[in-house]
């Protein structure tokens, strides 16, 4: 970085020195108050050369003023203006413009005017004392060589920017080193002038190595032409054309882009507004970095420091900036660029578009590959277990079968004993205790009558045997029910419960609901013995007062109930230790029954039973006789 105050000449101090004193003197390129005066708003006004949409010119407006906005508390107008003189380059096209701007700002107070390059500095120079008098001026994209020595007043200070021509033609010559011949092209307005004479200076040492071609001046259409009809080995440096020879104007980016894409030799150029035109590249300076330095001057101005103590600003903005499709195109050889040179515009690969998407559709299907496998494992690792489950039930169900088998034969030769053991007992102990009895008539009869001590020891052993044949004989009908058998289910069921309230002084009701007609051996045998250990139970530990025994026949099957007010119990603690409650579970699971207990400690409990329907018996087969549901 270069700083120059005073008479204008170039400093020749070492550049690292003044790098650092334009640190101390202006810290990080901020002002050091945002707004040391809080008016509002701030009018700014912006002198373009040529009209401000020309790419160069845009790029340095959006970079002037965004960064001016950000720097600035308080709101900021901004006017713009466009000289345009390269299309109207007349003495008195000039008077115009500075009539029209002393009318138009007339009464208007402006805080600060910026001069973007080096035409419209110079009209301020002339004219700004008279139009914008007292507003401090800012320029950039200004050569010190465009000033010719010319001493600038204290009001204006700003960024010169040193444009050079022979650091392009250098890297042309490194990445075509067989180069012979060099084609230079300019315009004629006076910036085009102005530039192409300071290329031809610093390129004259290469004189007497490369054959030079000069078509500054010369008109757009023969310019064309040359360019497309040039020998191998040539290159093209291309300085700035807003005119040709013919008068004709241009907007010196769309004339790159027209001789790039015509010639048939690579073109270079000396800054980067003219890159992605067509152009191979150079040894560009940045017209954006121009726009923020001369706002970070200008923002220094607004908050209070005086233009003549603001040195210029020297900025050494230089890029070796190339595009790759133009590299592409002429078939050179990225690895001659310097190694610091920067590529732009490199063509967007399918990879690099869509790089991002295909690496996370990559690792989603990866996850989700990894998760389909661990669930296939875990399908295949379920299904060996079901296999061994369905295995082991299998073995399960065979053994139980053959428990079950095993249960229901020893059931049914229980049943066969009992049957037995009744009928003997009803038969055979019964005729036995019968003869006893009338035994004791007959020796009753035959003792005199004066041993009434002795007639009454026999009768109350004629009525003792009596009683013990009536407990034979209910115990024999507990052990082989034949009225179950003769007059069926509901006659059982109810004989039973009559018997059992007299013998156990019990307030026990028999309910049936439905036709109970046709009831199967079987299962008539299964609901009376449950309803007999049920009872039993009852009598035995329940102390209750009333029971409840209904028997209903409904679309599921035959159901029996039976309820008391007793005591309760835990069903669970009784069916681990309780032998009856896990007979008659085994009892009703021989009919493929279920049995169901409720009960809560003093609410008594409930016991339900459940048969699924069956085919029902033929009268022939099982005579079952019902009578209307009754309470005893």
């Amino acid at each position: 970085m270069k700083f120059l105050s005073g008479p204008l000449a170039w400093a020749t101090a070492w550049p690292l020195t003044w790098t650092l004193a334009l640190v101390l003197l202006t810290g990080p390129g901020t002002p050091p108050a945002r707004a040391a005066d809080a008016r509002s708003p701030l009018s700014i006004l912006v002198l373009y050369d040529e009209n401000r949409d020309l790419p160069g010119l845009s790029v340095i407006d959006r970079s002037l003023k965004a960064r001016f906005s950000a720097g600035w508390a308080s709101k900021i107008e901004f006017y713009t203006e466009s000289l345009d003189l390269a299309r109207f380059h007349r003495k008195e096209y000039e008077q115009f413009l500075r009539e029209t701007f002393r009318r138009k700002y007339s009464g208007k107070k402006l805080d600060l005017i910026v001069a973007v390059m080096g035409p419209s500095l110079q009209f301020l120079l002339r004219y700004g004392k008279e139009i914008f008098p007292g507003a401090p001026v800012v320029f950039c994209g200004v050569d010190l060589r465009e000033l010719a020595g010319r001493r600038l007043p204290p009001h204006v200070t700003g960024v010169l920017v040193h444009r050079v021509f022979r650091p392009t033609l250098d890297l042309a010559l490194r990445l075509q080193p067989d180069t012979r011949g060099v084609v230079l092209i300019g315009g004629t307005s006076g910036f085009d002038r102005f530039w192409a004479a300071q290329a031809r200076r610093e390129l004259r040492p290469f004189k007497n190595q490369l054959h030079f071609t000069d078509a500054v001046g010369a008109k757009m259409s023969d310019i064309l032409r040359r360019v497309a009809e040039l020998p191998p080995h040539t290159v093209i440096l291309y300085v700035t054309l807003f005119r040709d020879g013919a008068g004709q104007s241009f907007v010196p980016h769309e004339a790159a882009a027209q001789i790039a894409q015509r010639a048939n030799a690579p073109v270079y150029a000396f800054t980067d507004q003219y890159l992605g035109r067509g152009i191979v590249g150079g040894h560009l300076y940045s017209v954006e970095t121009q726009g923020i330095r001369a706002a970070e001057l200008g923002l220094r101005i607004l908050a209070g420091v005086k233009p003549a103590s603001i040195p210029l600003l020297s900025e050494g903005t230089h890029l070796d900036l190339f595009d790759a499709r133009a590299l592409e195109r002429w078939e050179i050889d990225e690895r001659r660029l310097p190694s610091d040179a920067v590529v732009r515009f490199r063509p967007v690969s399918f990879w690099r578009v869509y790089g991002g998407y295909i690496a996370a559709m990559g690792a989603v299907c990866t996850v989700e590959a990894l998760l389909i496998w661990g669930l296939l494992m875990q399908c295949n690792r379920r299904q060996r277990v079901e296999a061994a489950l369905r295995e082991s039930q299998a073995r399960y169900r065979a053994s139980y079968e053959q428990i079950q088998g095993l249960a229901g034969r020893l059931m049914t030769a229980q049943e066969a004993e009992r049957s037995r053991i009744g009928r003997e007992l009803h038969d055979d102990v019964g005729q036995q205790f019968a003869a006893l009895s009338i035994a004791h008539s007959l020796l009753r009869r035959h003792l005199p009558s004066s041993s009434s001590d002795l007639q009454d020891e026999v009768t109350r052993l004629q009525q003792q045997t009596v009683s013990l044949w009536e407990a034979i004989r209910h115990l024999s009908h507990e052990l082989h029910p034949g009225v179950l058998q003769l007059s069926g289910l509901v006659a059982a069921l109810r004989a039973h419960c009559d018997e059992f309230g007299r013998l156990h002084d019990l307030e026990l009701q028999f309910h049936t609901e439905g036709d109970l007609a046709g009831v199967p051996e079987e299962v008539a045998l299964c609901l009376y013995r449950v309803a007999q250990e049920a009872l039993h139970n009852i009598a035995t530990h329940a102390d209750a007062s009333h029971v409840e025994v209904t028997l209903s026949r409904t679309a599921a099957g035959l159901e029996l109930v039976i309820r008391d007010d007793g005591m309760g119990f835990d069903p669970e603690a009784a069916g681990r230790r309780g032998l009856g409650l896990i007979s008659m579970d085994e009892r009703v699971r021989m009919v493929q029954g279920t049995v169901q207990i409720v009960s809560q400690k003093q609410r008594g409990t409930e016991l339900r039973v459940h048969v699924p329907p069956a085919a029902p018996r033929s009268p022939s087969q099982d005579r079952e006789r019902t009578a209307p549901a009754s309470g005893v």
